[in-house]
């Protein structure tokens, strides 16, 4: 069930955030503990139109809640309540006995939730939390702790999955902006409920109803949803929800993908919670993970291991493989502006995506020049994939000789001079965010022709949908033989 959370504090500001919610939630949690008054004339006319269930949440500020008062006072005001009529109540699990008494005795036909609140972490002991709290007796148990990586996301999933599995009515919900995953997924994993604000801002990370519903299509998602994400660091720019979601959706594919911020050290772990939550069914990954991720792989595409990285992850039979689109989506969005055979190019870089879009681009037949700052990573690929390569230093001879095409693969905005800026050559960045970067800036006013970010991510990102969903017509993916043709070892 989907809860929407009214913070009021005024009664005014209520009744407009339970309209607004009215079509597209389950229930409403009235959060009183924000209230600016406890009133209930005007809250029996707050829900006497209101046909859906109501969640009661009076939290002490021990708790993360508003009301600063004793356990005294706060019996008092729920007494004052009694006269609602309700489909949940909500008690902390430090709360005394005697209030859980009396709250089941005034609303005896409620189901209580008992609620733990981490503000600073997520305890490794999930379980045996639940076991404290269940000291005293509630209907169903909710966690609540703050994510400090998306580690603690994947774990909090985990626990409530084995604990639904378990028939134990239990809420898990991670906060923080890497905890997101855990609202977004909690249909999945079994979670009694979930929480929704119309802004988003009740809680740290929590989504907004219009992107919980639109972005990520909660209502489609059940426990046959495939889910997939983006692991990098940062991820927050990607373009990878915005795209592949509703791409999903236009193709009626049961999937949701979600945006997971990993770091080098925790990309072991977090195969390994993969493997046990084992509804993952594919990964994009981006930068900086790109060739630390090969080492958490049990296959690789042969295309993949001779560019040397991967973007894409399908799991499939409790195993991996990874795979290259990155390439693939360069010479797409490439190819909407230019016949690549015979021309020249330069890559400035030497990272996962100038690999897969160098070698992409060989096997096009263009003539492929690869710059680096650290020029024995360039001549080094260059070697690899039977081409030219060197320093920086070396653009301003290429500028001066004509070149067609200029990749910048860097996360520099402006790696060169503008000088050094063929005048009407095609100019491609692949950042996606900032979608105008400074180089293509500068690339307009040499009267270049510009390819953005989003236009190669696009290429690339149909392409990983068709290895998720193993649409093998659209693949166009490449044999044994072919690496053997490129690569000069």
């Amino acid at each position: 069930m989907l809860f929407g959370v009214c913070r009021g504090p005024t009664y005014e500001m209520a009744k407009s955030s339970l309209n607004a919610m009215r079509d597209d939630v389950d229930g409403i949690e009235l959060r009183l503990d924000f209230f600016a008054e406890i009133n209930l004339g005007k809250l029996k006319d707050l829900l006497k139109n209101w046909n859906k269930k109501v969640l009661l949440t009076f939290r002490k500020t021990s708790q993360g809640g508003g009301f600063s008062g004793s356990f005294q006072e706060q019996e008092e005001i729920w007494k004052k309540l009694a006269q609602l009529k309700v489909d949940f109540v909500d008690l902390e699990y430090d709360a005394p006995e005697s209030l859980y008494d009396l709250v089941r005795k005034i609303f005896s036909c409620a189901e209580v939730i008992s609620s733990y609140h981490n503000f600073e972490k997520t305890p490794v002991h999930l379980t045996e939390i639940l076991q404290c709290m269940k000291l005293h007796r509630a209907d169903i148990y909710k966690i609540a702790t703050m994510a400090r990586s998306s580690l603690d996301a994947l774990r909090m999933l985990e626990w409530v999955k084995e604990s639904s599995q378990q028939k134990e009515n239990v809420i898990g919900i991670c906060m923080g902006d890497e905890g997101r995953i855990t609202r977004i997924l909690s249909p999945i994993v079994g979670s009694y409920l979930n929480y929704v604000s119309l802004e988003g801002d009740a809680a740290p990370g929590q989504l907004c109803l219009q992107d919980l519903l639109a972005i990520y299509r909660y209502r489609e998602i059940n426990q046959k949803t495939k889910v997939f994400g983006v692991i990098g660091y940062p991820v927050e720019a990607s373009l990878g929800p915005s795209f592949h979601n509703p791409e999903m959706a236009r193709c009626n594919r049961n999937g949701v993908y979600v945006k997971i911020p990993i770091k080098k050290e925790q990309l072991q772990e977090l195969f390994q919670y993969i493997y046990k939550l084992r509804f993952f069914t594919g990964l994009s990954v981006t930068m900086p993970l790109k060739e630390d991720v090969l080492a958490c792989l049990d296959s690789i595409d042969p295309e993949a291991k001779g560019i040397g990285a991967v973007n894409t992850v399908v799991f499939e039979n409790g195993k991996s493989i990874g795979y290259n689109t990155d390439g693939k989506g360069a010479v797409g969005a490439l190819e909407e502006k230019i016949t690549l055979a015979g021309k020249n190019i330069v890559v400035i870089g030497s990272g996962g995506s100038a690999k897969a879009i160098a070698f992409a681009l060989i096997r096009k037949n263009a003539q492929v020049t690869i710059l680096n700052r650290t020029e024995a990573k360039a001549l080094d690929l260059a070697r690899r994939f039977g081409c030219k390569g060197g320093s920086l230093s070396m653009l301003r001879d290429l500028y001066l000789v004509g070149y067609d095409v200029l990749i910048n693969t860097t996360p520099d905005p402006m790696p060169f001079t503008q000088e050094n800026i063929c005048e009407g050559c095609i100019a491609m960045d692949i950042k996606t965010f900032p979608e105008m970067s400074l180089f293509l800036q500068k690339a307009r006013e040499k009267n270049c022709t510009l390819i953005f970010g989003r236009d190669m991510f696009y290429y690339q990102a149909l392409e990983q949908q068709a290895l998720w969903f193993r649409l093998k017509n659209q693949l166009s993916l490449s044999s044994e033989s072919s690496e053997d043709s490129i690569l000069k070892s």
